[in-house]
């Protein structure tokens, strides 16, 4: 449900499924790293909380080892919400070799894009259609 409300652009409705689905199942990957999401990157300012998307963010790259290239996106973008630029640059650049080496050119073309507002100081922000290259492919299957 979180994931479709996402698409459609209603992100209070979606970041409401995603917390309880967390709460829920707290080592949920999906479920961590779209409320990362949701919370560094809200189109709405009042809604942004960039320390909880940084929260919520390193426990999903925790979870994975720091080895799943769209969590590593997202983590960024939450680095980037609260001006940590430079590990914003840093986290994105290590995103963008792993899913190069996936080769994940749609969700690489997505991060290089990205990489470059960090290196101009300058957060993401989320669109009204809510997508996102490479986050549906997260899963809470077996990891190393």
């Amino acid at each position: 449900m979180g994931i479709a409300l996402t698409i459609a652009g209603q992100f209070d409705r979606a970041l409401k499924h995603f917390r309880e689905a967390v709460r829920l199942e707290p080592d949920n990957l999906a479920a961590l790293n779209s409320v990362a999401w949701i919370l560094a990157t809200h189109p709405d300012p009042k809604l942004r909380d960039a320390n909880q998307a940084i929260e919520f963010a390193e426990r999903a790259a925790e979870l994975t080892r720091y080895q799943n290239a769209a969590v590593l996106d997202t983590l960024a973008a939450a680095y980037a919400a609260a001006g940590q630029f430079d590990r914003a640059v840093t986290t994105a650049q290590t995103a963008l070799e792993l899913a190069s080496a996936a080769q994940n050119e749609q969700l690489a073309n997505h991060i290089r894009k990205q990489l470059e507002l960090y290196k101009q100081a300058k957060p993401v922000r989320n669109s009204t259609n809510g997508k996102h290259p490479g986050k549906e492919k997260i899963s809470n299957g077996p990891r190393p």
